[in-house]
This record gives structure tokens, sequence and C-alpha cells, in this order.
């Protein structure tokens, strides 16, 4: 702080007037909130409940009044600027749709409130696209170039982009900033919420309002002059984040981007209000995001402190130690009141159009000459919260929920509750206030922090239910000291609409009201109040209730055809370290160990075997090409994994080691040091010669005849009954691998010669599986191993067969073969005996149906 003190000196210095001046009630922050002697002594004599000659101090007492009435008359006195913009027209505008596409795998408003229902923690580790953590990664925050977090909330897929929908040529939707595409496609989606089409909006009055902090983008382009193309300058603009929006939907209002860092999404609605409010459009679209493309931001956010070590938001609680970063995009928008009745009698749509909740009052101020540059300040928290109550004609206790800022800092958390205290001095214990953080869900996510405390509370006011904080077990000291606020910190569901009926039959309670506050690291302050829907709004539900069984469907959201545009060239991900020639490893953590942990065989965590032939492809390819060809694989010992429950317990290596040019083996480490060979194979680099080369040239030459296959193997076996068959005899198969969707078999012809058994199958990852970097993901990979099970469903099988090894793995066709949204699997089970299994298998993907691995042969074993 520029007064020369630390921390740890402010408290000493609050417990030493506390101890002269013991009549006085000083909070933990108090060298924070009043920076200066002067104001030290002013909020002293304001406690003492003496006069106080400067304006600010008069302020303050005035605002503290239990009447509304006065925080006006405060605000004309002291502030005689402010006397215009309290006006008397009211600001109720209606928030009419909105968007989401958040952590937790929230890609929608619906899945985002069922995540927030269910208690899901968004937080994962840094994902394998994105960029090596480990390469970046040091626990020491003071590591020259290193970042000491190793967890984020990331979104998934953030890559991707339908740049056809809008218009956009690839070359240019490579250059854009992906913060760009992702506002594109959410903005749509928003829009197409109210039942607005995309020709519709075309010339419209619509402003759009962008929240925008991050420029990850920018630095990356600076990396490598050459990469720069005729589309850089805009695809890295931020002013054209929100053209682009504006000229891809034709929208004719203002159009800009706010960036206050923290609190820019919340700044941005304040000007969305006030456009609609001066008639300068017909519907404002607020909207902002965020992704974090490098690891630059957390390295320089690591150097002061900024970021908790565990990689969460411990809101409120007494562990918090810094923020979790977060990402992801939202939007809303508003219109006024009187358009819900002029829409009730055209609209044809059911639901669309629909008010989701009313937003009374925003209000945005600055700390001014605080303790330091990014301190926050409670005094000019509570300053914002009582300017937006006012707007919004609502006295403090009418606010039934806040949604806090809630960082999850030590300093930042009692700062913000005290600011909360002030504003609630009257409050009495039969009005308590729900206290809330979004952050601890799904991170802060910096620009559009106030996306997701915003559509999370016109959630809650659509079904009048609070959702739970997470990871609040014992309140922050300083928190807990200020014991006389009558609030109440959510960790489960709670019923608003019952608390605010007990309220108002107490006569505190007049409308069901909640707050939310967003606060930037420059000093930039924000705060909004919304209530339920307006009188319009519900007799505007009622209208369309009528009309909903003779109306069309509405329009969905739209179903984007995205392809990837990544920004950075991903690598394998079994391959992620090479110490020396012919050697590479990879930590059984992160995203490995959340693949394998899928994979437990009688209660402990084993390896599939497909895993080590996958590193193998892999190892094989990066050193030989593609052409290579793996053989005579077989599986030695298990690899058991030893259950990570915090993530920082030593990780087991699992290592590729080439033993010559025509021999290899997989082996691990353990974090012991104990070295084993789990399995070893051969590696043949020679053009395929007689009977080989002519099953590949086969194979390449006449796609599978699947609709063949369909005819002629056509038993159908539940998957249920598959996967219960093999959680029956010891293997359980996590939701990731149960890849299996539909499964037939044929039984060998009774007058037949043949013992051929054939299995025909459907195999998909399920939708947010990260599937990069591999030759086929080790999940789709088990699929064509486990599904065998088919053929003993419904027979007198009491054993548990393994994968034991492969004569051949042939890669027939590589191209983007990973990345496919289905797979079909062949498997001829030529001989089945009691104790082990022979069989070919070919893995083969639509449209074409080429082959794209051929398995041939391979043995399963009983354990």
């Amino acid at each position: 702080m520029e007064s020369g003190m630390d921390s740890l000196s402010a408290v000493e210095f609050r417990n030493r007037l506390s101890s002269e001046l013991p009549s006085l009630d000083l909070p933990n922050t108090l060298i924070f909130d009043y920076p200066t002697i002067a104001s030290v002594a002013g909020y002293a004599t304001e406690q003492l409940g003496t006069t106080s000659s400067p304006i600010a101090i008069a302020g303050m007492v005035l605002w503290t009044a239990s009447c509304i009435r006065g925080v006006r008359n405060t605000c004309a006195k002291a502030f005689p600027l402010w006397q215009g913009s309290l006006s008397t027209e009211t600001l109720d505008q209606q928030c009419w749709l909105k968007a989401a596409y958040f952590p937790g795998a929230s890609s929608s408003c619906k899945t985002f409130h069922s995540a927030l229902t269910k208690g899901v923690d968004g937080g994962v580790e840094v994902p394998f696209t994105r960029w090596e953590l480990e390469e970046v990664w040091d626990p020491n925050p003071d590591a020259q170039g290193k970042m000491y977090p190793r967890h984020g909330n990331f979104v998934e897929g953030a890559e991707f982009f339908d740049a056809k929908y809008f218009g956009i040529s690839p070359p240019e939707a490579r250059a854009m900033d992906p913060q760009q595409r992702l506002l594109l496609e959410t903005s749509m989606n928003g829009l197409l919420d109210s039942g607005l089409t995309k020709a519709e909006l075309m010339g419209s009055e619509v402003a759009v309002h962008v929240g925008l902090a991050n420029n990850d983008w920018i630095q990356m382009q600076s990396w490598d002059f050459k990469k720069i193309s005729p589309y850089t300058a805009t695809g890295m603009s931020f002013s054209v984040s929100a053209g682009r929006i504006s000229y891809a939907l034709g929208l004719k209002g203002p159009s800009y981007i706010v960036d206050t860092a923290c609190s820019s999404a919340l700044v941005a609605l304040d000007c969305s209000a006030t456009a609609l409010r001066k008639g300068r459009c017909m519907a404002a679209l607020n909207t902002a995001t965020n992704i974090m493309a490098s690891a630059t931001t957390y390295i320089s956010f690591s150097k002061p402190r900024m970021l908790s070590a565990k990689g969460r938001c411990f809101t409120f609680d007494a562990s918090a130690d810094g923020y979790a970063r977060g990402e992801g995009a939202g939007a809303v928008v508003l219109r006024k009141p009187e358009d819900a009745i002029s829409a009730a009698a055209t609209v044809q749509t059911p639901s669309a159009s629909l008010e989701r909740c009313a937003l009374l009052g925003v209000a945005v101020n600055q700390d001014g000459r605080s303790s330091t540059l990014t301190a926050p300040n409670g005094p000019s928290q509570h300053m914002v919260m009582m300017i937006a109550l006012a707007e919004a004609r609502l006295a403090p206790q009418e606010i039934v929920h806040m949604e806090c800022h809630g960082t999850g800092t030590p300093l930042g958390d009692p700062i913000e509750i005290g600011g909360i205290k002030s504003v609630n001095a009257s409050r009495s214990a039969e009005t308590p206030i729900v206290l809330a953080a979004v952050k601890s869900n799904c991170g802060h996510l910096e620009g559009p922090a106030a996306s997701t405390g915003l559509i999370k509370s016109v959630v809650m006011m659509e079904h009048a239910a609070s959702m739970a904080s997470l990871h609040l077990r014992q309140l922050n000291p300083s928190v807990a000291a200020l014991h006389d606020l009558p609030g109440i910190f959510v960790t489960e569901s709670v019923c608003i609409s019952k608390l605010a009926g007990e309220m108002a039959q107490k006569g505190h309670v007049s409308r069901l009201g909640g707050g939310l506050s967003s606060f930037g690291f420059g000093g930039t302050n924000a705060h909004g109040v919304v209530s339920a829907a307006t009188e319009a709004g519900e007799a505007f539900r009622m209208e369309l209730a009528k009309k909903e069984a003779i109306a069309p469907p509405r329009p969905l959201p739209v179903a984007f055809e995205r392809r990837n545009f990544a920004w950075r060239e991903v690598g394998y991900r079994f391959l992620r370290a090479k110490p020396s020639e012919g050697i590479f490893e990879v930590a059984m953590r992160m995203d490995v160990y959340e693949v394998v942990k899928h994979h437990v065989v009688f209660g402990s965590i084993v390896v599939p075997g497909v895993v080590f032939v996958e590193m193998a492809l892999e190892a094989t390819r990066e050193l030989f090409g593609a052409g290579v060809r793996i053989t005579d694989v077989n599986m030695m010992f298990p690899f058991v994994i030893p259950i990570r429950t915090t993530g920082a317990e030593p990780a087991a290596i699992m290592r590729f080691v080439l033993k010559s040019d025509t021999r290899f083996q997989i082996e691990s480490t353990s974090a012991t040091g104990t070295v084993t060979v789990h399995a070893e194979g051969g590696i043949n680099r020679a053009p395929a010669r007689g009977e080989e080369a002519e099953v590949d040239n086969a194979a390449k030459a006449t796609p599978v005849d699947l609709e063949s296959l369909k005819a002629r193997v056509v038993e159908v076996v539940p998957t249920k009954d598959v996967y219960a068959a093999i959680d029956g005899v010891g293997l359980y198969l996590g939701p990731m691998f149960q890849t299996a969707k539909q499964l037939w078999r044929k039984e060998p012809d009774e007058d037949s010669e043949s013992t051929v058994i054939e299995v025909l199958g459907r195999l998909k990852l399920d939708d947010g599986v990260p599937n990069v970097g591999y030759v086929l993901h080790p999940a789709v990979f088990d699929g064509t191993i486990h599904s065998l099970g088919t053929a003993s469903v419904g027979k007198n099988v009491n054993d548990l067969k393994i994968f034991g090894g492969v004569g051949r793995v042939s890669i027939i066709q590589s191209e983007n073969f990973s990345q496919q949204d289905e797979y079909w699997i062949w498997l001829s089970i030529k001989e089945k005996l009691e104790a082990s299994e022979t069989f070919d298998l070919k893995a083969v993907n639509p449209p074409n149906i080429g082959v794209g691995i051929d398995f041939s042969p391979a043995s399963s074993f009983s354990v």
C-alpha cells in the first residue's frame, strides 16, 4: 500500500486502534476501506455518532438510512451532478432472452442451471489443447516465467467455430480471436431464444454492448510475424468484436466494447440499459466473453499471487487463497416493459420473446484514490449498491438474494461483505439476505464474470430458488467477524419465494429483488438490481400459454456445424516428454488420468491394454512416419494406477522405449521408482508383402459393405446387458468408456462348419469428451475390444477376459480418423475357448466405410 503498510501491519494498526477505542466496531479491512488518516478519523466520528463536517462522511451517514427516500436526497445533496441521472422515470427493463457457454459442460442456460443445481465443479487441469502445462508450471510463485496453479475453469471446444453460418472464410476465421468466434455463436443463440430469426434481425435497431478484457490473442500474434495476414488486424481488434456481431447480423444500434476488467460485463449492461432508456435502440444485446488462449496472463497474475494455488474460488471460506480463472461467454437481451404487451398480442411462437425477469437498476462508480491501484474499497462498493437501489426504488431489505462478486481472496471477500453489511445496517434478523457466489461453481471469468452472475440471477428469478455455492466449509475469520449482518451463506438450495413470502407477510418486501455485484481490479465497480417478471411479463406468459396448442414449434438454438480452427498445433497426448532419442514419457495425471480412471478391474484402476497400443502407434508414427505397422504385441504385466484424490500426489510415469529398429516395449516407473514392463512388440517399417499386402490393398480398394453386415448380423444385444455382464465379472467401465451405443451378433449357422461368431457395433464418444491428440481415443479403442462381451451375453460365462495381445495393427486410413463422430466395428471371433478368445477386428467410419484400423489376429485371456 502507498501508506507503507502491508496486510499484516494494516491488521496490527486496526488492532491497536481497537484497543485504544474499544467502543468502535473496526473491521479488519479498515486501512483498505479508509486509506488515509482523515478518512479513518471520519469513519471513527461516524461510529461515535458525532457530527462530521466532510461531505463524504455526511453522505455516508445518509446512505445507511433505512428509508430509500434518504438515498435520493443524499445523492442530490452530496453529488449535485447526479440529480439529472436520478430521474423520476423508472428503469424497469426486461431481460427477454439469454444464452450461455460456461465451464462445467454448460453449453446452454438449461445445462448451466442444471450444473448449478447439481453442484458441478467446473474446475479442470489446463487442457492439453491450450498449452503444455508441464513447460510453464512451477509451485513456486516466484519462479521466472512460470504459473503456480494447475487448474482453471475451461470450456471444451473453444477452437471450433461455424464460420460458414456467418459467411466467414476459413482463412479469416483462423485469424480471428476465438473470443470473437464465441461471441458470434453465443449472441446468435441468445437472439434466437427470443424467437427472432436471422432474417428478422437484419437492419433492426438492436444495440450491441460487449464486455471484453482478455488480450491473449493480441499477445500471441506478436510471437510470429510471419503469420500476419490481411485478416490479422480485424481478427485481434477489441472494437471489431462488437462490430463483427453488428455486421454479421445486420444490427444498426450502438455497438461497442467495454473493458473495465472484471466488471466489464456489468458495466456493459449499464450501457445497454442507458441506450434503451434513452431510445437509442429498440433492444440491446449485452454479451461478454473470455478465452484463455495462452499461459501469459496466468503467469502475469501468478507474480502478485492473485490466483488460487488449488485452482478453485473458495469464496468466503477460511481456506480462500486467491481466485481461479475461468472462461466462457454469456448473452442477454434487454427490451422495454411495454414491448411485452404489444408482443403478446402478435406473437405466434410459444415461449418466444419471453420475459425472463426485470432489470430495475444498474449503477457504476470508481474507487478513486484507494489504498492501492488494485485493492477493493468497501465504501465505494457500498455507494454503488445504494445508487443502484435508488434507481430501482427498492429499500435494502427488499433485496432477498445477493449474487456477490466473491472471488475467494482473503482480502476481497471481507471488504465486500463489509460493504453489504453497511448497506444493510437497518436490516433485521426477520429479513435475512441470501449471499451466494457463482464463482465457486465455475471460476472467475474476468471480463464476462457478471454474465455468469446475471444469468444465474435470471434463472433464480424464473425458478424462485437459489443454487448452492461450493467450497464453503468454514467462514473466513474476517467475514465471520461481521457477525451482525443478517445473512445466509448458501451451501444448499434455498427457496427464495418461500423466504420472500415470509418477509412479505411481515410487511418487509413488496417485490422479490436480487442484487448483483461486479468489481474491476482497476477500481471500476458496478451493481445491478433485478426482480421477478413484471405484471406485463406475467400477462405475456398467460397469452403465450393460450397460443401454445396451435403455435408452430419454437426455433431452437442453431445446431452449428463447427470445424476446428485450433490456434495451437497439438501433438500426441501420450508423447508429452522425450528425455532421449527413442524414448517418450507421459505422467499418469491430468487428462491421462481422467481417461484411465474409467477402467477399473476388481476395484483398482488398471491402464487398459489398448493404451499401450495407442502409445506405440503414436510413438512409431512420430519416429518413422505413417506407414509403420506394429506387430506381435504381447501384454506382460498390469499397470495399476493409485487413485488420485487431490491431484498433488506423485504420479507414475508411462514410457515407450525403442529397444531396436524392430522392437519396442512399454514400461512404467512408479512414484517409488520401481520399473515394470507392461507390453512389448515388434515394428515393421518395410512395405507390406505377400498376403499382408493383399489384405491392406483390399482394405483400401474395397470399402466394408456395412449394409450387407447389417443385413446379416441382426440379433440385437442391448448395450446395458453387455455392460452389466462386463461389470458382473469384475471390470467396471466408467461413463467415458461406455462407447458402445448399438450392438448386434450372429452365431454360426447350425448347418455350417464355421465356428465364427460375428459382432457388429456402433461406437461413439459422449459429447464433451476431449478428443484431440490421439490416433484413436482410448475409450473408443477399448470399445472395439470390450464389445467382445456381446458374444457372451445370455450364456454361462462367469470369468473376466482381458486384452492379451495382437498379431498386427495396421492403420489403413489415418487422416482425421480420430475425429469422427462415430465408428463401426466388425469383430470375427474365430476361436472361443474357455480360457481365451482369438478374433479379427476392423474399425471403420461412415460415410466412406473405409477400414481405419485393422487388428488381426488379436486375443483375450481369462484372469
